[in-house]
């Protein structure tokens, strides 16, 4: 990215408490080093990153504000996000069975035996051949929670861009 395009989205920050859209579509340099300032932006009802070079990644983390924080902000992500989030069953196992020994959050990960580890990475592998399902424990601890972590990341993501809360604009001359 261009120090020019990375130290304008920074600046823009000082208008955090009276702007509340923001278009930077069809800009290429703007990438997943801009999310941490587009974070910032608190009152956005709507942010535009169509055509902009943010990936999943910078995705994800805005998402995981806006949902934290229960903000009415309307995201606009690049086509190549949505075209991941509609193909999660090429990744990972979108749908997890409930019963033992299948976790589906990370911090459940350390409390498996390697088995009960192989058998959660076998799920997952049979969506995508690229996961192993071998290796250390620690190997496989890390593997599963990487997984799961970018699984609950995704579903995140997916609600604040397909499921988006319902706003009505307030405008300042409104109150």
């Amino acid at each position: 990215m261009s120090p020019d395009v990375s130290s304008s989205i920074f600046r823009l920050t000082a208008l955090d408490s009276s702007l509340i859209f923001l278009t930077v579509s069809d800009n290429p340099d703007i990438t997943d080093d801009c999310a941490p300032a587009l974070i910032l932006f608190s009152k956005l009802l709507d942010l535009d990153l169509k055509g902009t070079s943010i990936t999943m990644h910078g995705i994800r983390r805005l998402c995981s504000a806006i949902d934290t924080e229960e903000r009415d902000t309307y995201l606009h992500a690049p086509d190549k996000c949505y075209a991941y989030l509609d193909d999660l069953v090429s990744y990972y196992a979108v749908s997890i069975p409930p019963q033992y020994p299948m976790v589906d959050h990370p911090d459940q990960c350390p409390t498996l035996t390697r088995g009960s580890l192989e058998k959660n990475l076998s799920l997952h592998a049979s969506f995508n051949s690229s996961i192993v399902t071998r290796g250390t424990r620690d190997v496989l601890i890390k593997s599963l929670q990487g997984i799961l972590r970018t699984r609950m990341e995704d579903k995140q993501a997916e609600k604040v861009l397909y499921y988006p809360r319902r706003f009505v604009p307030k405008f300042p001359f409104q109150e």
